[in-house]
């Protein structure tokens, strides 16, 4: 099993990666695999001070006892509210998503097709990880207001395309900084005219 973590999130709500996979994991049901990284860990003997500071920050229901069992873990709902996606997250992201655009030849290009398609590589990059579905969300608002303010929004790949060959990561580690103004930009590429 993979889990890709923003430790600068899991700062932010207190709590560790360790603490983030025996949430995770208790949540998904997956009680054999937790049990198991627990023990290969060497951090079981720990796990009712892991519970307790998890019961104070507010991530599951109830505080631990000495006996710490893993069956009695329930994740609170600030938990899934702060780090599951939502049910509609694909819908958030298809709606956000430009409906259709001019091609540089003149034509117009529909970028929101094959939606079952495009939910399925969605789901597979986002499963259930609200953190991974706001960066595709921000990511394409970056590439939209980039390509708008540099006049290239006719070359914006359709959606399945966009997914399927991450074309958010160009933007994930991007500051909105770094993106050029209208004003900076006098003549794009293959623009001018000699």
């Amino acid at each position: 099993m993979i889990i890709e973590v923003d430790i600068r999130y899991l700062s932010e709500c207190k709590i560790s990666t360790h603490q983030y996979v025996i949430l995770k994991l208790a949540n998904e049901g997956n009680l054999r695999l937790l049990e198991k990284y627990l023990k290969s860990s060497g951090t079981f003997k720990y796990l009712p001070e892991d519970l307790n500071h998890l019961y104070d920050v507010g991530f599951i229901e109830t505080p631990a006892n000495t006996s710490a069992i893993l069956s009695t873990i329930k994740v609170s709902d600030k938990f899934k509210r702060l780090f599951l996606s939502r049910e509609n997250s694909f819908e958030e992201f298809y709606e956000a998503y430009p409906v259709r655009v001019l091609r540089p030849d003149g034509t117009q290009d529909y970028l929101r097709v094959d939606s079952k398609r495009s939910k399925l590589l969605y789901q597979n990059i986002v499963g259930n990880d609200l953190n991974k579905h706001q960066l595709l969300m921000e990511c394409l608002k970056r590439e939209v207001e980039d390509r708008t303010k540099r006049g290239q929004l006719g070359f914006m790949k359709r959606m399945t395309a966009w997914l399927s060959s991450e074309s958010w990561k160009v933007y994930a580690d991007s500051n909105p900084g770094n993106l050029k103004s209208t004003e900076e930009i006098k003549v794009a590429y293959g623009q001018e005219i000699e």
